[in-house]
C-alpha cells in the first residue's frame, strides 16, 4: 500500500470564552492512492474528544472546520467531490465499530513508533557519554606519551622520573576503567540495537496487518456511505 502514512498526534485547545482546556487526540491516516473516497469520525468527550481520518490534507481541514462548527459526535464522508455529514447515533456507532480494528492498529503502530523514538534517544545519549569517554581516553593517550618522552630525556631527575612513573600509574588506572566504561556502554548500545530492530519488525507486522484491515474496513465504509444516503441520515455539504 504505497503512499499510506500515518499521523497520531495529541493537540491541546484553550477556549478563549472559557478558558478551559481541551484535549484531542487526532489520528490522521493519508493513502496518496486512494484518495476518491475519504472517511473521519469526531466522538466527543466532557473535555475534548478523539478524531480519526482517513483522507486527504483537505479533508483533515474539512473535518476539523466541521469539528469546531458542531457540537457532539458525528461521521464525515466524502466520495469523490461529494461531502457527507452523518449525526445519526445509531449509524455513528456502526462506524465507529467498523474502524475499531483500524484504530487498534493505529494505535499500536503509534505506540511502536514512540517506544522507537524514545530508544533512539536513548542510543544517541549512549553514543553522546561514548563521544566523552573517547575525548578522555584520548587525553590520557598524550599525557601518557608526554610523560614517556620526558622520562627518556636526558637529565631527567631520579625525583621527576619516579613523579612522572606515578602519575603514569594513576593515568594507565584511569585509562583502563575508562575502557571497561567504554565497553559497558558498547554492550548497551548493542542491546538497544537489537531493541529497535525488533521493534522495526514488529512495526513491519503492523504495516502488513493494517493493509488487510484498511481494505476491509474502506469497503465497509462505502456501503455504511450508500445506505445512510439512502435512509436520509447523510447530510450533504
Amino acid at each position: 500500500m504505497k503512499g499510506l502514512a500515518i499521523v497520531a498526534t495529541i493537540l491541546l485547545w484553550a477556549s478563549a470564552a472559557s478558558a478551559k482546556e481541551t484535549r484531542w487526540s487526532q489520528t490522521w491516516t493519508s493513502d496518496s492512492n486512494h484518495m476518491d473516497f475519504a472517511y473521519g469520525l469526531v466522538e466527543r468527550t466532557a473535555n475534548g474528544g478523539n478524531v480519526f481520518l482517513s483522507g486527504t490534507e483537505d479533508d483533515k481541514e474539512d473535518l476539523t472546520r466541521q469539528r469546531d462548527r458542531m457540537e457532539g459526535s458525528f461521521l464525515f464522508l466524502r466520495q469523490g467531490s461529494k461531502r457527507y455529514l452523518v449525526t445519526d447515533a445509531a449509524t455513528v456507532a456502526r462506524a465507529k465499530e467498523t474502524l475499531g480494528p483500524e484504530l487498534e492498529i493505529s494505535r499500536s503502530q503509534s505506540q511502536i513508533g514512540e517506544l522507537q523514538a524514545n530508544l533512539g534517544t536513548a542510543q544517541s545519549d549512549v553514543g553522546i557519554e561514548q563521544g566523552h569517554l573517547g575525548v578522555r581516553q584520548a587525553e590520557i593517550g598524550m599525557e601518557l606519551a608526554r610523560g614517556a618522552l620526558e622520562r627518556a630525556r636526558p637529565g631527567t631527575s631520579d625525583a621527576r622520573d619516579q613523579e612522572l612513573e606515578r602519575e603514569g600509574a594513576a593515568l594507565a588506572a584511569e585509562l583502563e576503567e575508562l575502557s571497561r566504561a567504554q565497553e559497558n556502554l558498547g554492550s548497551k548500545q548493542s542491546r538497544m540495537g537489537n531493541d529497535q530492530s525488533k521493534l522495526g519488525n514488529a512495526q513491519t507486522r503492523e504495516a502488513d496487518r493494517r493493509k488487510e484491515v484498511y481494505t476491509g474496513v474502506r469497503s465497509q465504509m462505502k456501503v455504511l456511505l450508500s445506505q445512510a444516503i439512502a435512509s436520509g441520515a447523510a447530510r450533504r455539504l
